[in-house]
């Protein structure tokens, strides 16, 4: 399975590109053979995955179907699968600024 880390990654220009290719490719039709595992708290993927989009970044999906994507492609690290209902309403989480600097990082 893949694991999202704090630090998944050393952040050379080879692995950014990687990194950004096989992120980016889930949300663009691209399949998984194992889910992700998010082992940070809801809302910081929550906000992870509407600041790229913001950001356009990521395709803004019409009715919210990027959370049935996020949902289908990452679980929690006790491998039980996230539910659309989870990411509604969630504040910013504490590690918003660690997580611009991830984007920053990440953005090609």
């Amino acid at each position: 399975m893949n694991k999202i880390s704090k630090c998944p990654y050393k952040a050379t220009e080879e692995n950014k590109s990687k990194v950004w290719s096989n992120f980016k490719s889930i949300f663009n039709g691209g399949s998984l053979k194992n889910p992700v595992i998010w082992i940070g708290q809801k809302n910081e993927l929550a906000y992870l995955i509407d600041t790229l989009i913001k950001q356009k970044l990521l395709i803004d999906f019409p009715k919210q179907e990027h959370w049935n994507i996020t949902v289908n492609c990452f679980v929690k690290d006790n491998g039980e699968k996230f539910k659309n209902s989870q990411f509604k309403g969630l504040d910013n989480p504490a590690s918003a600024n660690k997580l611009n600097i991830t984007i920053d990082l990440l953005n090609p």
